[in-house]
This record gives structure tokens, C-alpha cells and sequence, in this order.
């Protein structure tokens, strides 16, 4: 896997979609190559396009892997001020950076916002 995010870097034709970034981004996170997942998210952003829910989440779960809460949530605030709204998988994010903060008000207003999306809680969030 490390090989092939290398050799990514010398194909400057290749046209990655948001699909093909993201997926990417997913199996970097799951091999913790954490520094490729950040570094995809930014390429991403300084190529114009803008981020979706899925890969602002695994950029949040990312940060939480290396124990960066204050960053996730930044970037949870960079995705609502791009209009993008968190889906159930991003709120199970959130609730477990604020956990890991100890955070219980800011994951009371999360829980709110959810509520106010028509997004039902999973056994996670309410346990």
C-alpha cells in the first residue's frame, strides 16, 4: 500500500475523483498511513474542489487516531462553514472526539444539531 501512494505521486495525468481520493484515504487511514490521508486532504482542497462528509470524516477519525482532538473539530468547523453537514458516521466521530476531551456540553449541542437533522442516534452515541 505504502509502495502505490508513493508512485501516485509521479503520475501528474492521473485524474483522481472524489471517489477514487476518498477510497484511497480510507485504506491509508486503515494501515495508518496517517501522514498520506492528511496529506490527500490537503492536495484535494489546493486543487479547488471541495471536500465531501466522507472524507472530512475520516480527516476527523484520522486526527483522533494521532490523539489531535482540537484539529478534528477544527476541521469539523471547516466542513459546516463549507456547508457540508455531517452524516449519522461523522457524529460518531464528533461524539467520540468529545469523549476523548471530556467534552459532555459540546457533545450535548452535537446531539441537538442531530437531532434538529432528522439523523436518529446509533446504540453508540446513547450509551
Amino acid at each position: 500500500m505504502r509502495k502505490l501512494v508513493q508512485e501516485l505521486g509521479y503520475f501528474s495525468e492521473l485524474q483522481l475523483g472524489l471517489e477514487h481520493c476518498t477510497s484511497i484515504m480510507a485504506a491509508c487511514r486503515q494501515v495508518q498511513m496517517y501522514d498520506a490521508v492528511l496529506g490527500l486532504f490537503e492536495w484535494w482542497k489546493q486543487t479547488g474542489f471541495l471536500p465531501n462528509v466522507v472524507m472530512y470524516q475520516i480527516v476527523m477519525m484520522t486526527l483522533s487516531d494521532l490523539r489531535k482532538y482540537r484539529d478534528a473539530l477544527a476541521v469539523y468547523w471547516e466542513m459546516t462553514k463549507n456547508g457540508c453537514p455531517p452524516h449519522l458516521f461523522a457524529y460518531d466521530a464528533l461524539f467520540e472526539i468529545c469523549a476523548q476531551l471530556g467534552d459532555a456540553s459540546r457533545a450535548l449541542k452535537l446531539l441537538a444539531k442531530m437531532r434538529e437533522s432528522n439523523i436518529t442516534p446509533t446504540w453508540r452515541v446513547v450509551n
